[in-house]
This record gives C-alpha cells, structure tokens and sequence, in this order.
C-alpha cells in the first residue's frame, strides 16, 4: 500500500470518526496572552462538571499566578450582546493542571446544551504588572443531563434570551459517518494506478 492510499485512509477515518480534537485556544490582548483549556478536550457536557482553566502569561513567557491576577469569570448564553446578563459567574480558584501550576480555574456546570461565551477579564492586584485584559471564548456545550443545581454561583437570567439547545447525538449518523469514512478508503485503496 503506497503512501497517498495511507494518508487517503488516514484522513477519511481522522474526518469521519466524530472525535474532537485536542487543543487550547490562545489569544493575545496587549503585553498579557491566555491558553484556554475546559474539559472534557473542549467538549463540555450539560448537567455535568466542566474543569475550565486559563494559562496567563505576559510578553516574554512570564506566568501570571493565579494570586496576582484579580481575574472573573462570566459564562453567557449566544447569541450574545453587549449589556447581556450572564447566566454564570463561575469563581476562579488556583489550580494545578496538565504541566501548570497555580494558574486559574473553575469548575462549571452548563445547564443546557447550546452555545456559550465563556469571558474572563483580569487586572493586575498590584495594578502594575500588566494591563488589564479580556478575552472572550465560544463554547459549544453538549446535551447532557439536565442540571439539577446550577454551578456554585448566584444564577442571573435574562428572559428575552432564548435557551440554545443542541439534540442528543444519534448514534446511527456516527455510524454513517464512520462506514463512509471507511468506503472513501476502501475507492482510494482499490483505484486502479494509471
């Protein structure tokens, strides 16, 4: 089997499984960038609690700790506009996480599948390290189980924003995609050299 019917089997399989990919999110505002991780690999589920964590480090690589950094944590719901309650202000605490080490973190619960805007925004306690800074990340939240409770904060709702809501995942269309994924390999392995 050459190379390019490899790669062909590689690529049908990587698009067509349905797995997210690992990754964090970075962002630049100023002198002050923010790695943006939430857990289960980007994939939250509603009803069930998320680990979200942010890396902050200024210009040069310096980490801003978790403890030097006056940092909040909102969570609206899209479609969002300026002036728009937020349905969580999940607290940030010090955490450890992957290679990291007192950087901040929130455990959140969604309580319904849809898209969400998770924005944290942070100054400097000393109010001279670095710039203050906010950075605003998208979020698809998965159907999950309904929240009984919402995350340990004081939940504010706005009426006029309309619950995004996102199906239960049919396991028929993972299989479809899984055998088409699987037919694309098997026309690029069988067609003829020419």
């Amino acid at each position: 089997m050459n190379l390019t019917k490899l790669a062909g089997l590689a690529i049908a399989l990587g698009v067509s499984s349905g797995q997210p990919a690992i990754a964090h999110n970075i962002q630049t505002s100023g002198e002050v960038a923010a790695t943006f991780h939430i857990e289960p690999d980007h994939n939250p589920r509603a009803g069930e609690e998320s680990l979200t964590w942010f890396v902050l480090t200024q210009t040069g690589g310096k980490q801003i700790p978790a403890g030097e950094c006056d940092c909040q944590l909102k969570v609206y719901e899209e479609p969002y506009k300026k002036g728009d309650f937020s349905v969580l202000d999940p607290p940030l605490k010090p955490i450890s996480a992957e290679k990291y080490q007192e950087i901040p973190g929130a455990k959140i619960i969604f309580p319904r599948g849809g898209r969400y805007i998770l924005e944290i925004s942070g100054k400097a306690k000393d109010g001279l390290s670095f710039k203050p800074f906010q950075f605003r990340y998208p979020v698809t939240v998965r159907a999950g189980q309904a929240a009984a409770t919402p995350s340990p904060t004081a939940e504010k709702t706005d009426a006029s924003t309309a619950a995004a809501t996102e199906p239960e995942e049919d396991p028929i269309l993972f299989w479809a995609a899984i055998l088409f994924g699987f037919g694309i390999a098997a026309a690029l392995m069988l067609k003829p050299k020419q």
